[in-house]
């Protein structure tokens, strides 16, 4: 039912939100449908799928929590991580990407970066045992750039503005 009021909206131009959070539950469904790839035969992905779709995802939608806006930037980072342990796939721009994700996530709703933090452990554990300790500085300079390239302007943006005490009081405290 949600997503006909989506494509509602979008073809009457209503309302940018709502095509804004249309466009971020694409893509969640889209790294979501991804991961279920990877790890799972394409009958189990897609009853996975449904089942997600079904249940999860309309819940999410429909409170407009700020949970649900973390969902899109959750499903690429785990996407990356997955990729990184399964494959041992990773760049400089996945490691960007992380990070921004890393970022906005930590900007949305601190509260839900675990997913980060516990890949970020595993990453550093894979890393030790395997003794490639020089591919750490090169993972944590391109997540930490990734990560400022969305921090910076946002605290840059609430100083200027004079919320800059506001914003620690009501996030931080």
């Amino acid at each position: 039912m949600a997503f006909l009021f989506g494509i509602l909206a979008i073809c009457c131009l209503v309302y940018y939100g709502v095509i804004l959070l249309y466009s971020g539950a694409g893509t969640s469904l889209s790294v979501i449908w991804l991961i279920f790839r990877k790890c799972c035969s394409g009958a189990v992905s897609a009853l996975l799928m449904l089942v997600i779709t079904a249940v999860a995802f309309d819940y999410a939608i429909i409170n407009m929590s700020p949970e649900s806006m973390t969902i899109p930037f959750m499903a690429v980072g785990l996407y990356i991580f997955l990729d990184y342990f399964l494959y041992e796939k990773i760049s400089a721009w996945r490691l960007l990407l992380t990070g921004v994700c890393f970022g906005c996530v930590l900007m949305i709703k601190a509260q839900m970066i675990s997913v980060w933090f516990v890949f970020c452990i595993a990453v550093l554990i894979k890393n030790i045992r395997e003794k490639t300790a020089q591919k750490i500085l090169f993972f944590l300079a391109f997540f930490l750039a990734g990560t400022m390239a969305v921090i910076l302007p946002v605290c840059l943006w609430l100083i200027l503005g004079g919320a800059w005490k506001e914003f620690i009081a009501q996030y931080i405290v």
